[in-house]
């Protein structure tokens, strides 16, 4: 009963004080635009929202985490980096290299003592995603059997691999794989297994 009472209180001093939440909408369309790579989309949306009041943490519709700026700021850099890591993940980047980014982001957060470095830490993170999701997506060109092979190639790094390996794993000849991954990247794939 007394977190009920809690929560009502609570929305009682937001109506009052005339706080209300960002749409969903607008976070929607925000995590989209970095699950697809759409850097313009997050250079516009940086230039619109600029950074944050730091004397009233919630009043840019954020929500309040602490009452101290600091961790405020620093809370929704973490909430913001494990959306955006999952999101990217859905949208085909490689997980091990997805949660390494958004781990070193959030050591970088934790080593930031100011609202306005977080907030250029959580911009510097945004950017990255976005331009690896960009990278990700110019990349998907690619055919399936090829994408197979690099990320393949990407996990096994520390063992032996073989064009018989890879071709195993994709069902391709051989020769057939051998041609159409210097087709497609440009590269020929007997150097990349040596």
């Amino acid at each position: 009963m007394k977190k009920r009472v809690n929560l009502d209180y609570q929305l009682f001093l937001q109506r009052e004080e005339r706080f209300l939440h960002q749409p969903y909408s607008n976070e929607t369309n925000f995590y989209a635009a970095i699950k697809r790579g759409d850097i313009e989309f997050i250079e516009n949306n940086r230039k619109k929202y600029g950074k944050q009041n730091k004397k009233k943490p919630a009043s840019n519709g954020k929500g309040l985490l602490s009452k101290d700026p600091i961790k405020n700021e620093r809370y929704h850099l973490i909430v913001n980096a494990a959306v955006i890591t999952r999101n990217c993940i859905e949208g085909g980047l490689n997980q091990e290299d997805a949660y390494t980014l958004s781990d070193l982001y959030i050591r970088l957060a934790d080593e930031t003592d100011t609202v306005a470095g977080l907030q250029d830490v959580n911009d510097e993170m945004v950017r990255s995603f976005t331009l690896k999701m960009k990278e990700l997506y110019t990349r998907q060109i690619m055919s399936r059997h090829i994408s197979e092979c690099i990320h393949y190639i990407y996990n096994h790094l520390h063992e032996p691999i073989t064009i018989e390996t890879l071709s195993r794993q994709v069902s391709l000849h051989p020769c057939y794989l051998a041609s159409l991954f210097k087709r497609e990247t440009g590269t020929l794939l007997l150097l990349l297994l040596l």
